[in-house]
């Protein structure tokens, strides 16, 4: 019998070419895709999460600066179970110590490469099927 994975994703970014790039791929997916830009308090981003479970959280850096590595840390605590990709304009060395420990699946320097960002969705996507297998 052949499972269907459901991914849901939650993209937090007011970042028009970002957000155009993830409609895009959610839809060429088909994948659920909630864009969060209405507040960028990490406590209103947390709550979304811990309501709705996404399988995915896209963390735009740049909306959240510069409580992007401890909101992402809070998230992992409570839960551990949604993968992150995690993109930025700051290409700094500091940065990038911070959140690779966090564990992520994608850190995206912007520009972005559609193609790259969609990889990740798609690495992502067979993660999870493998998961419920």
């Amino acid at each position: 019998m052949l499972k269907l994975v459901l991914m849901n994703m939650i993209i937090a970014s007011q970042d028009k070419q970002v957000l155009q790039m993830i409609g895009h791929i959610g839809t060429e997916m088909e994948l659920g895709v909630q864009v969060w830009n209405r507040s960028n308090d990490p406590l209103d981003l947390m709550t979304q999460v811990c309501t709705l479970k996404p399988s995915v959280l896209i963390l735009d850096d740049d909306f959240f600066k510069p409580q992007s590595a401890h909101t992402l840390e809070s998230i992992k605590k409570v839960n551990q179970y949604t993968d992150v990709i995690f993109i930025t304009t700051d290409a700094s060395i500091e940065l990038g110590r911070a959140i690779s420990q966090l564990g992520i699946h994608y850190y995206g320097i912007k520009p972005l490469d559609e193609q790259d960002l969609k990889d990740a969705v798609k690495s992502l996507k067979e993660l999870k099927t493998q998961q419920q297998s």
